[in-house]
């Protein structure tokens, strides 16, 4: 149940960091600055965390909604950026539905992390 806990409370974090990162894309017009590369290199760790989870939550399928739909999400919208992405002078910019979705996708994330870890939580024991 520990890892259980860690993962959700971390699935958390990363949910309102996906919040942060599409809204500062809104404000800064789609240019990419150094918060949100940090945010990038949190999501690539989390990536290979959410496959190993959804391996160790097979039997709860449930629980498997979180790191699958973030699998899910985070692979197609890596593609999808990739594609769209454009390179003018000094830094890279997206497009400004990209910080849209990523900013609805954090909200999603956060609320059924917050859902999902309140059973946890109350069936463990100290």
């Amino acid at each position: 149940m520990k890892y259980t806990r860690l993962y959700f409370n971390g699935a958390k974090a990363v949910g309102i960091l996906e919040i942060i990162d599409g809204l500062l894309l809104l404000v800064n017009k789609g240019f990419i600055n150094w918060f949100n590369l940090l945010v990038s290199i949190v999501e690539l760790y989390w990536i290979p965390v959410c496959a190993v989870t959804a391996f160790v939550f097979y039997r709860k399928k449930l629980s498997m909604i979180s790191p699958v739909s973030y699998l899910f999400y985070h692979l197609a919208g890596l593609a999808v950026v990739t594609l769209t992405s454009s390179f003018q002078g000094s830094g890279a910019t997206v497009p400004m539905w990209a910080g849209i979705v990523g900013t609805v996708f954090g909200v999603y994330y956060l609320i059924i992390n917050d859902i999902m870890k309140t059973p946890v939580s109350q069936n463990e024991t100290p």
